[in-house]
């Protein structure tokens, strides 16, 4: 691909900021720029999407081993702790948000939405229970009142879930906060 000269003009602050940048990032100034023009038009649009591997070799680990500027690593264990997770554990979330997209959900959050869907499927069982003491009495359900209410309570538990799936993109910055 033939690539064509973009020209800027930047503070020499500004300037000093990415060469600096560039420099704890280990790319050029060029590169840096380069990634942060490609951030802000929304990153690569021809990545295809991963699949996952078919075989159980590809669910193996392995280890890497990354260098990062000794500011970046303690900026990366605080954001681990406040999601109550390791830094080796909160990287790799982070890689797989960034390469799969899906929301990585903390053991907390997990909790709150495994006892959310436990909430749900009660208010099916009962709501299928109502249904056939209805057809039994040879009622028609239609013609009941408040009925909105249970609909209500749904439609309030997926927003619920929603804004938690929201907040969770955010906070790995992926997604740009849409699910």
């Amino acid at each position: 691909m033939r690539k064509v000269a973009v020209l800027c003009r930047v503070d020499p602050d500004t300037k000093e900021r990415i060469r600096v940048l560039a420099s704890h990032e280990g790319v050029s100034e060029a590169d840096l720029v380069r990634r942060l023009i490609d951030v802000g038009l929304g990153g690569i649009q021809e990545v295809k999407e991963p699949t996952l591997p078919s075989s159980p070799e590809g669910y193996q680990r392995k280890k890497i081993t990354l260098t990062l500027p000794t500011f970046i690593v303690d900026l990366a264990r605080e954001r681990a702790a406040q999601k109550k997770m390791s830094l080796s554990r909160w990287i790799a979330s982070l890689v797989q948000s960034s390469v799969f997209q899906p929301p990585v959900l903390t053991t907390t959050e997990l909790k709150y939405l495994n006892e959310s869907n436990r909430q749900i499927r009660a208010i099916g069982v009962n709501l299928n229970q109502i249904a056939r003491a209805f057809n039994q009495m040879d009622i028609d359900i239609r013609k009941l009142k408040n009925l909105d209410v249970v609909e209500k309570v749904v439609r309030e538990n997926l927003d619920v879930i929603e804004r938690l799936l929201r907040a969770v993109n955010r906070s790995w910055g992926i997604g740009r906060g849409h699910y």
